[in-house]
């Protein structure tokens, strides 16, 4: 009977660690945002989301002290031309200078040459806004150690991407006749024209982020794809499928990208009206470049004799208690997409999100991480080689919805341990 009870027992908790590490919930609001400033509630979607293996590889290390790491991209923009805009962003970026993500003054060009967005700002933003990058490791360790393995940036996707014209035509001239047409019209009207565009900046070296793993990502020989993003052809609202092996998961399928963009010189990469969704860029400029990550800024030396992240109504980042308020159990990550209305006055500003429907979701951290032994040659996963631009910490699917400049979109992602 005991040697029953217990076979059972053992075989329905076969990896406690897995079961019981961590859960996390997501909940996503849209709100129409009016002329006036007032917004109405018209989407609203929530849900358990899917921790990674490397969220659990994550705070491993951490618990051994370790909460920065050297591993990560510290290569710096090199403006010029598209094609030659080489390097990959850094989390470093945020400390630097408004050359990187300024507003438009009277004096000076709105530049975003990271590709990262701040938190509740629109896509150019003051420097002067960040405080403390998030937050960092001390400063005689800034230029060694500046990668974090904690929770600091969130990035959507399409749930769809494709590697060439070709692709996109074998899978959609008859499944989805309809949205392949009006892909066709978007990239030049006729088959070699739109192949043409499509295929054009897809190689571009600052394209390093997709949610594709080419050959078999599970046996080695395995690494990033690069593809364009677009939204998906199939026009449901249904959530994607949750995958048996979301938890292995580098990226989040047709992540929101963008190129180095500057708004003086790159001003012929946008389109000259204005759509239904906003300001955006023209077909064959859009859905390619960097990734644009969203990030949480949560300065700690915020005038309190307590840390920023334990005030829950104002911090990006807050650390509560449990029902008794004896134990610090849970973390919620807050995450605004703005609209581009007059009460603000944004409306014609540029914003990478605009324009496309997401469906999926992923919360990262910067630094990079592999259980192999050498970090360009880990044979089971290509780590290093994947984690463009930090790990995949948390991942979720949801009910599709578009982001428009008239639409704000609040995003509540609550971590419990």
């Amino acid at each position: 009977m005991l040697k029953d009870i217990f076979s059972n027992f053992q075989n329905k908790h076969k990896d406690p660690f897995d079961v019981n590490i961590m859960d996390g919930f997501v909940d996503v609001k849209g709100y129409k945002v009016s002329e006036d400033g007032s917004k109405k509630l018209i989407y609203h979607d929530c849900g358990d989301n899917v921790v990674t293996d490397w969220m659990r590889h994550t705070i491993m290390v951490m618990l051994t002290g370790s909460v920065f790491s050297k591993n990560g991209n510290s290569s710096l923009p090199n403006p010029g031309a598209i094609a030659s805009r080489q390097s990959d962003s850094a989390f470093s970026m945020l400390g630097q200078t408004s050359i990187y993500h300024s507003e438009k003054t009277a004096d000076t060009s709105g530049k975003n040459l990271d590709g990262y967005l701040l938190n509740g700002k629109q896509y150019f933003f003051n420097a002067s806004d960040i405080t403390k990058k998030y937050s960092r490791p001390a400063e005689s360790l800034e230029n060694d150690n500046i990668y974090a393995y904690f929770p600091t940036k969130v990035l959507f996707g399409t749930g769809k991407e494709y590697s060439s014209w070709d692709v996109l035509q074998t899978e959609n001239e008859t499944a989805n006749a309809t949205w392949y047409t009006e892909m066709l019209n978007s990239y030049g009207g006729d088959v070699t024209t739109a192949k043409n565009n499509f295929d054009a900046n897809i190689d571009i070296i600052c394209n390093t982020f997709s949610g594709s793993i080419s050959k078999n990502i599970y046996s080695g020989n395995g690494n990033i794809t690069k593809m364009r993003t677009v939204n998906d052809p199939t026009a449901s609202s249904n959530i994607i499928a949750t995958t048996s092996t979301m938890n292995k998961n580098y990226g989040v399928v047709g992540a929101i990208k963008t190129f180095y963009f500057d708004e003086i010189t790159d001003e012929d990469y946008l389109q000259s009206t204005l759509t239904d969704s906003g300001r955006l860029l023209k077909p064959v400029n859009r859905g390619v470049g960097r990734p644009c990550f969203i990030y949480f800024n949560t300065p700690q030396d915020n005038g309190k004799t307590k840390e920023g992240w334990d005030d829950a109504a104002s911090a990006e980042v807050a650390l509560t208690k449990d029902n008794s308020s004896v134990y610090l159990n849970k973390i919620t990550f807050r995450i605004t997409m703005p609209a581009q209305s007059a009460a603000e006055n944004a409306v014609g500003k540029y914003y990478p999100y605009n324009g496309y429907t997401l469906k999926q979701m992923g919360l990262y951290n910067d630094a990079c991480l592999t259980t192999g032994v050498d970090a360009s040659q880990d044979s089971n996963s290509y780590a290093y080689n994947n984690m463009k631009h930090g790990m995949l910490l948390a991942i979720k699917n949801i009910t599709a919805f578009q982001k428009t400049s008239d639409t704000e979109i609040v995003l509540t992602w609550t971590l419990t341990i």
